[in-house]
């Protein structure tokens, strides 16, 4: 192995993704067919350390426990629990102290103690097992083992190992919402990609530890392990973050303040008193009675029952709060900086846009937004169809691998995009079932990431002939096609329309919508067995959809709230900038795009100027977990009271750093859960604006 080479790309590990994997192959010291040897993977293990992530050695739970009374307020009280007690013999008055004390103190150590558990979730994410070459064969070895230069072999639904550039690949896809915040499975390729700067989310070479494969098989070639991961990054990053809230700090500056005002008041009556002639022990009795009873005792227990209180309205409105003193932040909030989807978002894919040959079908366009921005509609009722409609819904439902699973509660599993276009047929009371009883497949060609297409081929009712239907992306789809549908008649598809689909094409790709064409044909007979492909030209075009994640129909009226209370809405997310700025500029959070950004542009920031500009920011996209922190730490280098929402194990860091993190109780990760201060029980935007305006009624409650 060229170990100067390995350094070299090891010191800038955004180097992994831009270079070739033969090269890769090489300086990692391991072949395609040998793997390392076993010899040379224990070498390693000993210089990297196994594949586990990294706990710091944190404190005892007794010294977490001891912590608690590490603050000027504590001291006093504890102070005034003694005198009570032992010199002025008052000891119901000590009892009660002593007891607001150690209630407090337990319930501190539960919230530094949980901290620990955020780190513990992590590691089991690990995937327990994985399939490598060495020694020449194919092995099953524990997963604590991989070294960087091991091969790995994955297929649908394993867990990826570790941070991997990926070899060789078929139709591979993986799920890597928990690390970068992408909402869809993400398509994958082996080849370079020779920018240095793109963020995580767009290294489609590279698989994460943690994430999963949703579809195909690939080879991958081990390059990180351990605490040099990205989930061993966040690891590191959710230990270090520090969790003080706004009312923790006001309590320790009002108790810094309260106790040396008793000190002084009592040194003062002291000293007069000596100055009149009164005995010493008489005025040193004096003293210490009036520094008891300046002492504010009981403040510690009404701040935990006004809290408690709080806490007990805010369940009741699906916010579940996790720490006491959460319940006072959140009616300090000056700014929310929320995820997109789930949150914002539907969390689903929905057509949104359906050009029926080269023309867009204004009547659902109109009824699909006015059902989403809860505009009067009248969503059940059937929508107006036409001949090239008609069959561009037979192509969509029928090249289709999803199903509906309940029909009661319009349940569909399958891919998000096949499932949005079962939902698009039934807007027009199309059913899949009665389609494919009509016309059942005879057979298919699954989509592939190079043809980028699928097309299967059915029987027609009368059994004389069979139609091939088609879907992929507009531009393979086009490609195939030498005729259009248009009038209720197959013309000849010339270089007028197609520069008419292109356009179409880039207006949906502006708005950030995923775009789907479909096609079909007439055959007199099947093809032969495997030979499908053959089928796929001189195809009849019949138009696209435009999709994408909308915005849930209550954050419309949450969002104005907001801009109501005088409080700002950030949208961080994983996702593209371009889907960023619709769903942004729809919700009414940026105008215009000179308040977007994205991941690559921040990190060209340095501290100073992202402190500056984030004052005009009002969407982040395509960031990762360190892009996350940074945000929140300008943000509160601005005077803000940050609430951070997050679902992911990459937003673990940053929901510690904010004054108040907001996990998503329905499709939060656990990890996310445990570094959160507070839990939406119904993942919805609306929920954290109800829950700020019940925090500072609260609050002002506190300070009278």
């Amino acid at each position: 192995m060229e170990i100067d080479d390995y350094r070299r790309l090891e010191d800038n590990q955004k180097l992994w993704h831009t270079r070739p994997a033969e090269e890769l192959i090489r300086v990692l010291g391991t072949s395609k067919q040998e793997g390392l040897t076993s010899q040379l993977a224990h070498k390693r293990l000993t210089v990297y350390g196994k594949n586990q992530l990294e706990e710091k050695r944190g404190h005892s739970p007794f010294t977490i426990f001891l912590s608690q009374f590490n603050d000027f307020l504590i001291w006093i009280l504890i102070a005034a629990a003694f005198i009570s007690g032992i010199i002025i013999r008052e000891i119901t008055d000590a009892v009660f102290i002593l007891s607001i004390l150690i209630m407090n103190a337990v319930l501190g150590f539960v919230q530094e103690y949980r901290a620990e558990k955020a780190l513990q979730v992590l590691k089991k994410l690990a995937a327990p097992t994985a399939r490598v070459i060495r020694d020449r064969k194919e092995q099953v070895i524990h997963s604590d083992l991989l070294v960087p230069g091991d091969l790995v072999k994955l297929n649908t639904g394993d867990l990826v190992p570790a941070d991997c550039r990926i070899i060789s690949q078929t139709n591979l896809q993986t799920n890597e919402a928990t690390i970068t915040g992408e909402s869809l499975p993400v398509l994958k390729v082996d080849h370079c990609i020779p920018n240095p700067h793109i963020p995580i989310g767009d290294r489609k070479n590279m698989l994460y530890s943690g994430t999963i494969i949703s579809r195909g098989r690939c080879l991958a070639l081990v390059v990180q392990t351990g605490k040099n991961t990205e989930i061993g990054k966040i690891a590191a990053m959710v230990q270090e973050t520090e969790e003080v809230t706004p009312l923790q700090k006001e309590l320790r500056v009002i108790g810094k303040k309260i106790g040396i005002m008793c000190i002084a008041s009592s040194v003062v009556v002291f000293g007069i008193g000596l100055l009149k002639g009164n005995p010493t022990a008489e005025m040193f009795l004096v003293a210490v009675a009036l520094a008891v009873a300046a002492i504010p005792e009981g403040l510690p227990a009404i701040v935990t029952v006004s809290l408690s209180l709080g806490m007990q309205k805010m369940a009741k409105n699906h916010a579940i709060i996790r720490r006491l003193s959460s319940v006072e932040a959140l009616g300090s909030v000056t700014v929310i900086c929320t995820d997109k989807t789930g949150t914002l978002t539907l969390n689903k894919m929905m057509v949104r846009t359906i050009f029926a040959g080269l023309h867009q079908n204004q009547e659902y366009a109109k009824c699909f937004h006015d059902q989403t921005s809860q505009n009067q509609c009248r969503p059940n009722l059937p929508l107006h169809k036409s001949p090239g409609l008609d069959l561009l819904l037979e192509s969509a439902l029928l090249c289709n691998d999803a199903y509906v699973s309940d029909e009661n509660q319009h349940q569909v599993t399958g891919d998000p995009t096949e499932a949005a276009l079962i939902e698009m047929g039934s807007r027009f009371h199309v059913n899949k079932r009665d389609l494919e009883a009509k016309k059942p497949r005879k057979m298919e060609e699954p989509f592939d990431s190079q043809r980028k297409m699928m097309t299967t081929i059915h029987d027609s009712p009368e059994g004389k002939f069979y139609v091939v239907y088609a879907k992929g992306a507009p531009e393979a789809i086009v490609q195939k096609c030498s005729k259009m549908f248009r009038g209720g008649k197959i013309i000849r598809l010339g270089k007028k329309e197609r520069e008419r689909i292109h356009q179409n094409t880039v207006s949906l790709a502006e708005k950030g919508m995923r775009n789907l064409a479909f096609a079909f044909k007439y055959l007199e007979q099947l093809p032969a067995k495997g030979r499908i492909q053959e089928t796929e030209k001189d195809l009849v075009y019949l138009g696209m959809v435009g999709m994408l994640d909308p915005p849930r129909p209550e954050v419309y009226q949450a969002i104005q709230q907001c801009k109501k209370s005088h409080i700002e809405v950030i949208m961080i997310t994983g996702d593209h900038k371009l889907t960023a700025k619709t769903i942004g500029k729809e919700l009414g959070i940026a105008q215009d795009a000179t308040q977007i950004i994205d991941g690559e542009e921040l990190d060209r920031l340095t501290r100073d100027a992202l402190n500056e500009r984030i004052k005009d920011i009002k969407i982040f996209a395509r960031v990762a977990p360190e892009h996350k922190v940074a945000i929140v730490a300008a943000l509160k280098a601005n005077k803000h009271i940050v609430a951070m929402t997050g679902d992911g194990i990459n937003d673990a860091p940053s929901l510690k750093k904010a004054d108040i993190g907001i996990a998503m109780g329905i499709t939060g990760t656990d990890v996310s859960k445990e570094s959160s201060d507070m839990i939406l029980a119904d993942d919805n935007f609306a929920t954290i604006v109800k829950a700020v305006k019940l925090g500072r009624v609260i609050y002002t409650n506190l300070k009278k």
